[in-house]
């Protein structure tokens, strides 16, 4: 796929998820865009993509947010590496594997995420945290995912032929 059309989509994301998402609550917690998009192009295209998308759509999110640069890359790319490692053919075509895997790594990232942020002296309670926004965010996320991994696996169908991301 070409470089320049996965950052538009990872920077669009961020750019969505830090201007309009927090307008859009869903059962109290609002839709992450980025991680979705990560793990779903990691599922379709491997680990190796799946870090590079994690890294660079962390990133722009850590640009737009006010929190520590490097917190959400860091989560993010962790999430690339890791979706990939249970991948088996017989459920990549299905929609269980993204949906499972999409809860997953939601709860892993916020979970990282909180405990960095209490390890650098955040005043944050972690299990009050995983149980109201966690726990949450990651059903969201499931039930978003649909709407993220089909659209991308057209679009990696359509991009096939140009091979992995050449950085």
């Amino acid at each position: 796929m070409n470089i320049y059309l996965s950052v538009i989509i990872l920077v669009g994301g961020a750019i969505l998820q830090s201007s309009l998402a927090p307008h859009l609550t869903v059962i109290g917690v609002k839709p992450s865009i980025v991680l979705p998009l990560v793990v779903a192009w990691s599922i379709i295209r491997g680990s190796v993509e799946g870090v590079t998308w994690g890294f660079v759509g962390g990133l722009a999110l850590d640009l737009l947010s006010g929190g520590p640069v490097g917190l959400s890359a860091f989560t993010l790319l962790l999430v690339g590496f890791l979706t990939n490692l249970g991948e088996s053919s017989l459920f990549k075509s299905s929609l269980m594997l993204p949906l499972v895997a999409v809860f997953v790594s939601s709860l892993l990232s916020d979970g990282l995420q909180v405990l960095v942020l209490q390890g650098s002296g955040w005043n944050l309670d972690w299990a009050e945290a995983m149980t109201r926004t966690a726990v949450p965010s990651a059903i969201v996320n499931a039930v978003l995912m649909p709407f993220v991994y089909v659209p991308l696996q057209w679009l990696s169908r359509r991009t096939q032929g140009e091979g992995e991301l050449q950085w």
